[in-house]
């Protein structure tokens, strides 16, 4: 019966899609990796991440910022995994129900976040 119920469920995006041109994908990817503005683009991210974790390091506001958000974003997922039916017996590698998870999930917690 569930899955019956589930399966009817509108999807916000298709997954199948990347599968389908997978091999197209790959290709572009690669062809982007030697390209020079990818490497210059590479190097500023990496310009930016060091800038980030020296900002982390040095700004303690910050830090306790960063720290409270977290705090409450594992508060949250805890709070799912306690109130999810079956608990964390139920382990799936597929994304559509995962999806299905944090839906449903979404649904019960709506009123108490």
């Amino acid at each position: 019966m569930w899955g019956e119920i589930c399966h009817g469920t509108p999807r916000r995006s298709s997954r199948h899609h990347p599968r389908r041109h997978w091999t197209d994908l790959l290709r572009t990817a690669i062809s982007i990796r030697e390209n020079r503005l990818y490497r210059a683009l590479r190097e500023l991210g990496r310009a930016v991440r060091t800038i980030t974790l020296l900002r982390h390091l040095s700004d303690s506001d910050l830090r306790e910022q960063i720290t409270q958000v977290t705090n409450r974003n594992e508060s949250f997922h805890n709070f799912a995994d306690w109130l999810r039916f079956g608990g964390k017996l139920i382990g799936h590698n597929d994304p559509d129900y995962q999806e299905k998870i944090i839906e449903f999930n979404e649904l019960l917690c709506w009123p108490t976040a």
